[in-house]
């Protein structure tokens, strides 16, 4: 949650339902689901592997 508000800052409604995210427990690994609006993953996309995954090279955008 942390992350999404830093991101999306004030134009955000706060309605958090819309996101969508698939977890690897095994690998530790959280990717983006193909089920968030592409609008919303435009906008977190750049900085979410760096902050969410510790900086891996895989993209995370399923």
């Amino acid at each position: 949650m942390k992350f999404l508000l830093s991101k999306l800052g004030g134009d955000f409604s706060g309605d958090f339902s819309c996101f969508h995210f698939d977890v690897d427990l095994k690998n530790r690994w959280v990717w983006i689901s193909d089920k968030t609006p592409r609008n919303l993953i435009e906008k977190i996309r750049v900085d979410f592997d760096r902050e969410i995954n510790g900086g891996s090279t895989l993209f995370s955008v399923a």
